[in-house]
């Protein structure tokens, strides 16, 4: 691990991947391989002080992967069952987003009640005789109508 000075002077860091972790490492690098047995990344530079400072980026992003790669290996506790309580807390939760649901659909759905009263006022207008068991004029200033 460190700052390695290649043949053609350009400095370079490179970490060594535990072998637990080569696949996984691999698999979060999305490089194509199997395995990948080092992290290595040229620095672009051959001057050592700027070498050792971009040198301290580098191994942030190694350590954020390798840390990715160890959390990708740890294994998600899965429940096969649920307590009754569970079940009741569930069944009440979607019991009550279905009502409310249902409730945004009568008042904000497709403005049904604004366009039943519409489609009255153009037929009382154009002397069409409207036969309906509900209130034909004004939508009720908040609550639902007779109809909804």
């Amino acid at each position: 691990m460190g700052v390695i000075q290649s043949k053609d002077g350009v400095f370079y860091v490179r970490r060594k991947v535990p072998r637990k972790l080569e696949e996984a490492t691999a698999r979060v690098l999305g490089n194509g391989r199997s395995r990948s047995s080092w992290l290595k990344r040229s620095l672009k530079t051959k001057d050592q002080r700027e070498a050792n400072i971009r040198a301290k980026h580098v191994l942030i992003e190694f350590d954020t992967i390798l840390a990715k790669a160890e959390a990708s290996l740890r294994s998600t506790p899965l429940r096969s069952s649920l307590s009754d309580q569970e079940i009741e807390r569930i069944a009440a939760y979607h019991y009550a987003s279905m009502l409310d649901e249902d409730d945004q659909f009568r008042h904000e759905g497709p403005a049904s009640e604004q366009l039943f009263q519409s489609v009255s006022k153009q037929l009382v207008e154009a002397g069409i005789p409207v036969s309906s068991p509900f209130i034909v004029g004004n939508a009720p200033a908040y609550g639902l109508s007779d109809r909804e």
